[in-house]
């Protein structure tokens, strides 16, 4: 995926173990989220992750890779349904645990596994509509930061020579 953007946000904020029903607690953060994808003509690409402890077999989903791809086509649904977010700009996309971003070796690594993903995909522009992006962040005074800690957009400013006289 190309994307332009990505908003990760942790699952026990989202959903509560080994479930897929989003918690109250998260909506208005989804509402919020799903207010700035509507001012952008970017698509996007939910992706659901898991840790990679087995499911006790005594719920709704056989796997993780079930549970993680429920997980995004709730988030899709409450973006569509709760926000009016275009359906043909937002896919949904579960990949179980097979995708980390930490060993799962521990309980800290596994709690950083289980998250969602929104993919927010570059328009096909040189930039790839950063500036648009990075407008309506502004707009709703989100600030972001790379995982090195960066800021994802860097102010610049216009620095004006002083004439020589």
């Amino acid at each position: 995926i190309a994307s332009g953007m990505v908003i990760r946000i942790q699952a026990p904020v989202l959903y509560d173990l080994g479930l897929a029903e989003l918690r109250p607690e998260i909506q208005n953060v989804l509402l919020r989220i799903g207010e700035m994808l509507r001012l952008l003509p970017n698509e996007v690409v939910v992706q659901g992750h898991t840790d990679n402890k087995p499911l006790t077999g005594q719920g709704r989903y056989p796997s993780n890779w079930e549970l993680s791809y429920q997980r995004a086509v709730n988030v899709v649904r409450f973006l569509i349904t709760e926000t009016r977010t275009n359906p043909t700009r937002l896919a949904a996309e579960g990949y179980g645990e097979y995708r980390p971003l930490a060993p799962n070796t521990s309980e800290e690594g596994r709690d950083k596994n289980r998250r969602v993903e929104l993919h927010i995909l570059n328009t096909g522009e040189e930039d790839g509509g950063l500036e648009d992006i990075a407008a309506v962040f502004k707009l709703y005074s989100v600030r972001g930061a790379r995982e090195s800690g960066n800021p994802i957009i860097k102010s610049t400013r216009i620095r004006r020579r002083r004439s020589e006289n």
